[in-house]
């Protein structure tokens, strides 16, 4: 009788003992898969910051090249500008020197 009561016992302790460990496997497997989830969460959240962070950089960056080349193509509009004017000056002082000295030619005394 003692040997099947100590039998029936080991059995049962035995059993309680593989519960445990399957209850301990499962809880270090829901564990694993939470902190990977966790993990994951934290890289994607890090990933979208940083190209926020790099889209802002590069948007900066493009702003500023604009900048410049607004700033350089209205300089030089300016100079196109300048230059013609000062062409057309040039220009109607060489007209007016020769309608000038075409006058003098046309008024001067012819000689024999």
């Amino acid at each position: 009788a003692a040997l099947s009561v100590q039998c029936v016992m080991r059995g049962t302790l035995a059993r309680r003992r593989v519960q445990r460990m399957r209850e301990y496997r499962a809880s270090v497997m829901i564990q694993k898969h939470v902190k990977g989830w966790v993990q994951r969460v934290k890289y994607q959240r890090l990933l979208v910051s940083v190209l926020f962070m790099q889209c802002r950089y590069r948007a900066q960056v493009a702003y500023k090249e604009y900048l410049r080349v607004k700033y350089e193509y209205n300089a030089r509009i300016i100079q196109k500008h300048v230059r013609g004017w000062l062409a057309r000056c040039a220009y109607k002082k060489h007209v007016i020197k020769d309608h000038q000295d075409s006058e003098l030619c046309q008024t001067a005394p012819r000689q024999k």
